[in-house]
């Protein structure tokens, strides 16, 4: 059983409050659209910098600051019976949603924000929050003093394997929508036994969905292949986001409740 401390509960925070683990889809205010010109060197010849056009719009997009907000559902196809649990003893489940809030100013840092996990029965896991310099978790309940981040797009981690041999990105289209599919492969140099399977994995496919017009983040798969020819879905999001919309009071009152010292 894999035991989550609290060191590592306030980095899953930090990454849930600023985006960096995997987000966004859905309807958004218009925009100029992000063209593709297939003979354009970011496509033809170099993918990989492709990405920062489908940030910038994205950043774009948030330009004149205000509330994001976004709602993902995830799974992971384990053969564990979770995907971890905290020193309480809350587990994290396989499947669940999570609902966030992020405030972007006009300098485009985040300058509050509300993310709620929620596991399918309709218990919260786990709520993070972040406001006046300060982040909150519920699975801890401890305020630590955190900068505000910067809003720089999201792309679940593409970013840090530009450099994959294997990289390549394709336009594709889905239900009339212009998407850019993004995919590489991570091999193992020998089978690889992990908390999450009973038999030894070979390697991991990661696939990226963006939307063409926006820049956003559709969703994204990752695949696990097994010692023994299968393949599982190790981790699979798909989320929806809304511009402008306010949160609702009690989602609002988290902030009182972290400035009040947590849930003491």
């Amino acid at each position: 059983m894999k035991v989550i401390t609290k060191s590592r509960i306030f980095i899953l925070v930090l990454l849930i409050l600023f985006g960096l683990i995997y987000l966004i889809s859905g309807n958004v205010r218009a925009t100029p659209p992000l063209m593709i010109d297939q003979n354009d060197d970011a496509i033809s010849n170099l993918p990989a910098q492709y990405i920062y056009k489908l940030l910038d719009q994205q950043k774009l997009i948030m330009k004149q600051g205000g509330w994001l907000h976004v709602r993902t559902h995830r799974t992971h196809d384990i053969d564990a019976e979770n995907f971890g649990v905290f020193s309480n003893g809350q587990e994290l489940p396989k499947e669940y949603d999570f609902e966030d809030w992020f405030f972007i100013n006009e300098r485009g840092l985040i300058e509050r924000s509300v993310s709620i996990q929620t596991a399918m029965d309709g218990n919260i896991v786990q709520v993070g929050v972040y406001s006046d310099g300060t982040s909150w978790n519920t699975a801890v309940d401890e305020v630590r003093k955190e900068a505000p981040a910067s809003f720089n797009g999201f792309d679940a981690g593409l970013q840090s394997e530009l450099n994959n041999e294997t990289l390549t990105m394709i336009p594709v289209v889905e239900n009339d929508k212009q998407l850019i599919k993004y995919d590489f492969t991570l091999t193992e140099k020998e089978p690889l036994l992990t908390d999450e399977y009973f038999k030894p994995k070979t390697s991991m496919k990661m696939e990226y969905f963006f939307d063409q017009s926006t820049g956003f983040l559709l969703r994204f798969t990752q695949t696990a292949f097994l010692e023994d020819g299968t393949q599982r879905i190790f981790d699979f999001f798909e989320s929806d986001y809304q511009i402008g919309r306010e949160p609702p009071p009690e989602v609002l009152a988290y902030f009182d409740k972290k400035q009040e010292g947590g849930a003491k």
